[in-house]
């Protein structure tokens, strides 16, 4: 007699392979997806590193006096002064003009990110910097993949020059 159906050891078989192929396509979904989330994480976090960095120059370029405070920077403007102080995971602009609080930003840092602010002078002029930085970094050069923002500005001028 010539058999014509399957048997249940064949039915179990191809069941066992179906999982297998429907659980590890599920896992690579799941890496695309965290992969993505990722990198469009990374993208926010440089967009606003760009943000910040353009809004720092400007400010300085704009100041003729600036000063280093705990964690921040107070820049003295012709009519207002604007305050940078860095928090635990933002960086904070408060704008004030005759003491009243016109303006007020929050900028994003990167995961485990630190601010720090300087004040230096030289033949050119008075600069401000301001360093973003993974922990522990600031103090050297950061890795090639690690987010990191080094704005330079000469106060009370136009010119983007570094020294």
């Amino acid at each position: 007699m010539k058999r014509t159906g399957t048997s249940l050891i064949e039915m179990i078989a191809t069941m066992a392979v179906g999982s297998i192929l429907t659980g590890l396509t599920a896992m690579a979904i799941a890496l695309v997806l965290r992969g993505t989330s990722g990198a469009r994480e990374r993208i926010d976090g440089m967009r606003t590193l760009d943000r910040l960095e353009s809004q720092f120059r400007t400010d300085a370029h704009a100041a003729s006096e600036a000063s280093e405070q705990t964690g921040g920077l107070m820049l003295t403007l012709a009519d207002r002064q604007i305050e940078y102080r860095a928090t635990q995971d933002r960086l904070e602009r408060e704008e004030q003009q005759a003491g009243a609080t016109i303006a007020r930003e929050s900028f994003r840092l990167p995961r485990g990110a630190e601010a720090r602010f300087e004040l230096f002078s030289d033949e050119a002029g008075r600069w401000a910097q301001l360093t973003v930085a993974p922990p522990g970094e600031l103090a050297m050069p950061a890795a090639a993949d690690a987010p990191t923002l080094r704005a330079v500005a000469v106060l009370r001028s136009d010119r983007k020059a570094k020294p």
